[in-house]
């Protein structure tokens, strides 16, 4: 007899545009407010499942959330059955390309039924995946743009100071190497002991990157995240073979097949998979298992609170991207303390929607 907490009676795919604190300012991109895709699953046994991905615009928000709504209705009366159902769906998104809104959408379906299945089991997420609840060491992502150089110190005490990170990342890219050189000697004169990452948010050619990156290859910084477009393999693998600090890759990975690619040419001595844009648990998962077999750290591109329990089940595991960029929409935001974050040893991922936020912020 099926169990009735694993049979899917309802799906609802809705949106929110989030304010964020610390407007975000990239080489490529300005955001003031932060985009979260949310799914919530409701079962025959009145189990109910909640997923979310962060698919960045709202104009593109209703993409990512009708191909979610296209694979729902197809699985409204089926047993929650993770890995089999995205299977399903890759065969199902296949005419409109198994990446890119495609496997975003699925990503959005398939968090919410690693939930569900977690939730309906009592257990959490990463005890479902085969590990066990503990802290995860994080850094904070959450400010350090490309803002004035002078005003970099004082923020970067305040992202170390929040939960006691031990961690933070800056961003790159201004108009001159010297400014890019400046910030990172303010910020790390400003936080001494404390590691920083840094990103280029694909954001020099080729060219740019080698003269920009060998003058802050002896600044201390962890790694180059994404110097170049993503794309550009063979240029990440020179950039990795020129520079002593490691290139970073991931957050554009297109399911796992990509982070094989990468690996294969030799393009990043790091990987973070974005768990819209690698496929949801499965497709990190997945990717994972392909990160140790080169023996490879990975570390997480934001969606935290999921990543969190994925980070948990990764055997290579690296750092955390935390960012506070949902918690005006969660009931209990998750602890964060001392430069790490606790996963609560609750069922499923552990979140609940502030629903009146929701609706506050609704799209």
């Amino acid at each position: 007899m099926a169990n009735k907490n694993l049979i899917i009676r309802n799906v609802r795919v809705r949106a929110a545009n989030i304010p964020l604190k610390r407007p975000l300012v990239a080489s490529v991109a300005q955001f003031t407010h932060w985009v979260a895709l949310i799914v919530d699953i409701e079962t025959e046994g009145d189990v109910r499942g909640r997923g979310y991905i962060c698919p960045y615009l709202p104009q593109t928000a209703a993409a990512f959330g009708r191909v979610a709504e296209m694979l729902a209705e197809g699985w409204i009366g089926r047993t929650v059955a993770p890995a089999r159902m995205y299977d399903e769906g890759m065969k199902r998104i296949q005419t409109i390309g198994q990446n890119g809104v495609g496997l975003g959408g699925l990503a959005a379906m398939d968090v919410a039924l690693w939930d569900t299945f977690a939730r309906a089991h009592d257990m959490p997420l990463a005890v479902a995946l085969g590990a066990e609840v503990a802290p995860v060491k994080a850094y904070n992502s959450s400010g350090l743009w490309l803002q004035d150089p002078e005003l970099l110190a004082r923020e970067a005490v305040e992202l170390r100071d929040e939960h006691g990170f031990s961690a933070v990342k800056m961003r790159f890219g201004r108009e001159t190497i010297a400014e890019d050189v400046q910030s990172a000697r303010n910020v790390m004169e400003a936080v001494p002991g404390t590691i920083v990452m840094s990103d280029f948010n694909q954001g020099l050619s080729y060219s740019e990157a080698v003269n920009r990156l060998r003058a802050l290859d002896d600044e201390g910084l962890h790694w180059f995240e994404e110097p170049i477009i993503y794309s550009d393999l063979a240029g990440c693998a020179r950039l990795s073979e020129k520079m002593r600090t490691p290139i970073m890759l991931g957050e554009n990975f297109h399911g796992p097949r990509d982070m094989h690619e990468a690996l294969k040419a030799n393009a990043c001595d790091m990987v973070m998979p974005d768990l819209m844009r690698i496929g949801g648990v499965t497709g990190w998962m997945r990717a994972a298992a392909i990160a140790q077999q080169y023996s490879v750290e990975v570390s997480s591109h934001l969606m935290a609170e999921i990543s969190a329990h994925l980070m948990l089940a990764t055997p290579t595991r690296g750092w955390l991207e935390w960012t506070d960029w949902l918690e005006p929409i969660l009931k209990d935001p998750f602890t964060v303390k001392d430069g790490e974050v606790h996963v609560p040893d609750t069922p499923g991922v552990g979140v609940e929607w502030d629903e009146a936020a929701l609706d506050r912020y609704a799209l």
